[in-house]
């Protein structure tokens, strides 16, 4: 293996926070046939191993990390010291594989003594971008990626340390800047690696406040949280998702950014928590969780975009999606949790809406298969919660459950099990509407424990039994 180049144009200690666009000073731009290749995108190319410090990220002279890529890709879309590109011009950032994983520490003393570490987050704030990777999985007849595959051309982003418990740092952010946005992101092709124990912080990917956004063709492994996704719409896709706390977590949106995703041929297996994990609210850090997304590296550089997601609507999709063997905890894991209230409970809002559809799926081999619950009702929340839940099941197997084939409650989901103890920390919903509808025996009980389908659904609140709940769960199971 060639090692990187650090020749002329290597990059200056410090120089990940200079002025955005400094990049572009005495550079050349993509050639005609750089451009041709791209067939009419603009292209910028990341060789790790050919690549440069400093380089002009053309196919010649290639940029050897995919910070200085992105950099270019914001100064060109954003006109600073050249002419922006037109906003529908698409940029093409090509990454190339390599025998070594690109590195990258979320600390800027790291990077300042290491040039050569990537910043992260991989801060995806250009709108119209498509960061590709050539990472290429084994696909088995059911259209799934075999997780025993090998995996050729790879290319490994990773980080240089496990990331911290107290901070939400990801390996990619798709977020909104002042003045720069991450709407039709696209992430594909890529190994994505934390290097740290599942627990209660860390990400692989963020999406913020983004719309049409593309997750697809992915292995993600060693972190908490797979895919996350507060107040955006697009597609996650022909992934792996495995070994994590959970799988996906999908947060609510609002009027302005809507929360409408669509999960396809996607693999979530052997996540602690869970595969998959839908709410329906989301809110701002109150103080009790950090902020949704940290920018690490980026932090004394780009500014979040103002504004709180106070979200209370969601809607995803899942279609042929294997979430099995998710079963870390006993009276927790399952492969699919659908929940009204998410954990960063947004103090405006006290109803939640949620809107699921369910098809050609499997989740087998969970602790529980469903998960239906309230989500995180806090007893020392003044408000009283509550909200409307429609989903609909078709098609899908739901098999080898250890626990119980579901729980359906209108607590949190250990609550439920823990009565009455649990009741100092959580209380249950009130006025909340659940609609359930199930053709193919997902929510159907028998009488084996892996075919159990609990419910708990009082007239009072256990933890205040005078107060009366007013709940109503309807279930249409066949």
């Amino acid at each position: 293996m060639r090692p990187m180049r650090t020749g002329a144009g290597t990059l200056r200690k410090g120089a990940l926070h200079a002025v955005l666009g400094s990049c572009l000073a005495g550079v050349t731009p993509a050639s005609a046939e750089d451009l041709n290749e791209g067939k009419g995108d603009y292209p910028l190319f990341v060789d790790r191993d050919l690549g440069s410090l400093g380089g002009a990220c053309t196919r010649r002279d290639p940029c050897a990390r995919i910070t200085d890529a992105l950099e270019r890709a914001r100064a060109l879309r954003y006109g600073l010291e050249t002419e922006a590109l037109p906003v529908r011009q698409r940029i093409q950032i090509r990454v190339r594989s390599s025998s070594e994983p690109y590195t990258g520490s979320w600390v800027p003393e790291d990077i300042a003594a290491d040039p050569t570490l990537e910043a992260l987050p991989l801060l995806l704030n250009v709108s119209n971008l498509e960061l590709r990777g050539e990472s290429r999985f084994v696909t088995g007849s059911d259209g799934w990626i075999d997780p025993d595959g090998p995996v050729t051309r790879a290319t490994t982003l990773q980080t240089n340390a496990p990331l911290p418990a107290d901070r939400n740092i990801s390996l990619i952010a798709l977020v909104p800047t002042l003045g720069m946005s991450p709407d039709q992101v696209s992430v594909r092709g890529f190994v994505l690696d934390a290097q740290s124990e599942p627990g209660l912080a860390g990400f692989l990917v963020q999406v913020d406040r983004a719309r049409d956004f593309e997750v697809r063709d992915m292995l993600l492994q060693n972190g908490s949280f797979g895919v996350a996704a507060a107040a955006s719409s697009g597609v996650v896709s022909h992934s792996l998702i495995r070994g994590l706390g959970e799988g996906m977590l999908v947060f609510a949106g609002t009027s302005r950014h809507a929360a409408d995703v669509t999960v396809h041929d996607v693999r979530l297996i052997e996540n602690a928590f869970g595969g998959i994990a839908v709410f329906g609210t989301d809110g701002d850090a109150s103080g009790i969780y950090p902020p949704f997304v940290d920018f690490g590296a980026h932090g004394a550089t780009f500014q979040r975009e103002p504004g709180g997601n106070q979200g209370d609507a969601t809607r995803l999709r899942l279609l042929r999606v294997d979430s099995s063997r998710n079963s870390g905890i006993p009276i927790f894991s399952s492969g699919l949790r659908i929940a009204l209230h998410g954990p960063r409970f947004p103090p405006l809002t006290s109803t939640g809406h949620l809107f699921i559809d369910v098809r050609d799926s499997r989740f087998n081999d969970n602790d529980f298969a469903f998960v239906i619950d309230a989500g995180f009702p806090f007893r020392s929340d003044d408000a009283v919660l509550g909200g409307n839940l429609v989903a609909r099941f078709d098609g899908n197997e739901a098999s080898g459950s250890l626990t119980a084939k579901a729980l359906i409650t209108f607590t949190r989901v250990d609550a439920a099990q823990t009565l009455p103890d649990s009741m100092t920390a959580w209380q249950y919903l009130r006025a909340a509407r659940y609609s359930l509808h199930a053709t193919s025996g997902e929510l159907s009980g028998g009488p084996a424990p892996e075919d159990a389908v609990w419910i708990d659904d009082p007239d009072t609140d256990p933890g205040a039994p005078a107060e009366l709940l007013d709940n109503g769960l309807y279930v249409r199971a066949r």
